[in-house]
């Protein structure tokens, strides 16, 4: 069973956990586009393992600071379409994002991640992760 969270008429931008540390450095694209999300032109995806990775990032230091990384995981839920594992969908979830890991050689994150903003409907996934260009489905990767 796919699960839609979307309306098609939306222009849905997904987001993986790189693009924040991009969007911290103001790389131009990535600010272009959350921009878009904040002028409501767009709506934002993140998948809920993004939330782990950027709280786990946070606590690390180095890449994002941690009241950033807080900021950000207090805050993108509100601000973005987040797509959890719950009980309703999570076990379909998984067993997608098994079969995109295994058909595209993906890390089991980063498939978690896409089939999540796959399944939020967006058609444009910025990443700094390579892995995410292997992909040949319809959306488009922008590498950061």
């Amino acid at each position: 069973m796919e699960t839609s969270l979307t309306d098609p008429a939306e222009t849905v931008l997904g987001f993986d956990t790189g693009f924040f540390q991009r969007l911290y450095d103001r790389d131009t694209q990535a600010t272009a586009a959350w921009d878009d999300v904040r002028a409501e032109r767009a709506v934002g995806a993140i998948s809920c393992l993004t939330l782990f990775e950027l709280e786990r990032l946070g606590l690390r230091g180095g890449v994002l600071p941690r009241d950033v990384a807080d900021g950000l995981v207090r805050s993108l839920p509100v601000t973005c379409r987040v797509v959890w594992l719950g009980p309703d969908d999570g076990a379909d979830r998984l067993h997608r994002a098994a079969r995109l890991a295994h058909g595209n050689r993906l890390a089991m994150a980063d498939s978690i991640i896409l089939t999540s903003l796959l399944d939020a409907g967006a058609t444009t996934v910025y990443t700094t992760d390579s892995d995410f260009e292997r992909y040949d489905g319809p959306v488009h990767v922008v590498q950061l």
